[in-house]
């Protein structure tokens, strides 16, 4: 079986790119909530103890460690959105695209031809059933030769 290898990345620029802006708003969200608690937190620290250089200190330092960790967790996280973004959409996408071209094919050509996906590909359903319909179409062709042009 010859391997499936891909030559597009993007196979449809627009629901690849809504749903990477959807991630993309995902991550936006929950960032502005995790800066807020940690806002929050050093707002609620510095309520509670007092006013003294070594309380202010210990404000700065949480502050800042926090605000680390924060960027640490903020480039990790979209790094991770965007690739697992990219991903999730070529294996939803692609196979749609796969089975569009297919069709487009066996149209042009005047032929029934099954397709195949990729292994971990997405709604492998979907290229059984059009391959079941196929053999199908053929088997009735086959029955009714009288209706041949």
């Amino acid at each position: 079986m010859k391997k499936k290898v891909r030559k597009k990345y993007i196979v449809n620029k627009k629901a690849q790119y809504t749903f990477i802006t959807i991630l993309f708003l995902w991550f936006i969200t929950t960032t502005a909530l995790i800066s807020y608690f940690i806002m929050f937190n050093i707002g609620t620290l510095k309520k509670f103890l007092p006013d003294n250089p070594d309380s202010v200190k210990m404000i700065s330092d949480f502050s800042m460690r926090s605000w680390m960790v924060f960027g640490v967790y903020l480039l990790s996280f979209l790094l991770l959105t965007i690739i697992l973004g990219y991903y999730t959409s070529n294996r939803v996408f692609g196979p749609i695209y796969r089975l569009n071209i297919h069709i487009n094919e066996n149209l042009e050509n005047k032929s029934l031809e099954p397709v195949q996906f990729r292994k971990n590909d997405e709604f492998q359903f979907l290229a059984h059933t059009y391959n079941e319909l196929i053999e199908n179409v053929k088997l009735i062709d086959n029955d009714n030769p009288s209706q041949k042009d």
